[in-house]
């Protein structure tokens, strides 16, 4: 980013020194990385609050949360602010490697929920999402974490086909 800037950007502009400027391809860099976590969280809320909200009302539960209009678009909203506005904000926008890595965790997320509810293009999506925990870890040694979350979704599938093997079987014996 640093050579990019020093190649597109007039030199009257940027900083006088090559280390400067690479500290600047740093903060724009943490800044653009930032944005992208933040909209990234507001994706993967609003589609997990969508299909809580569809899953309840396909079950026939009426609650008093679910009744009013957008409470998905608004429990997005909160989430991507209170995540703006924590404490830890200062380590987002710093030349630090959280950016980065929160960044491509949420977008690996953000990717495999759309999996999960979605069946189009299933190869692409999860491979994106794969791509993006990839990257996670190679910015942040705990960003190999993210496996234990696919382990666990492994192991919920797993349960869920000898549950309709075992229903499949008792039904036939049944009849």
């Amino acid at each position: 980013l640093a050579l990019f800037l020093f190649l597109v950007v007039p030199p009257t502009i940027l900083p006088p020194t090559f280390e400067a400027l690479t500290v600047l391809s740093g903060l724009i860099w943490n800044i653009v990385a930032f944005i992208v976590s933040a909209l990234a969280l507001q994706d993967l809320t609003y589609t997990l609050v969508q299909k809580s909200i569809s899953d309840r009302h396909a079950s026939g539960q009426k609650t008093d949360m679910t009744a009013g209009l957008g409470l998905d678009i608004v429990l997005s909203n909160m989430a991507t602010v209170l995540f703006c506005l924590n404490p830890a904000t200062v380590f987002f926008i710093a030349c630090y490697s959280e950016s980065t890595f929160s960044c491509f965790t949420f977008l690996g997320y953000a990717f495999f929920t759309r999996t999960l509810y979605s069946k189009r293009f299933l190869l692409l999506i999860c491979s994106t999402c794969t791509a993006c925990w990839m990257f996670a870890s190679y910015t942040r040694s705990n960003g190999s974490l993210t496996s234990i979350f696919l382990f666990i979704h492994l192991c919920g599938m797993l349960v869920n086909i000898c549950r309709e093997r075992r229903d499949a079987s008792f039904g036939a014996v049944l009849t």
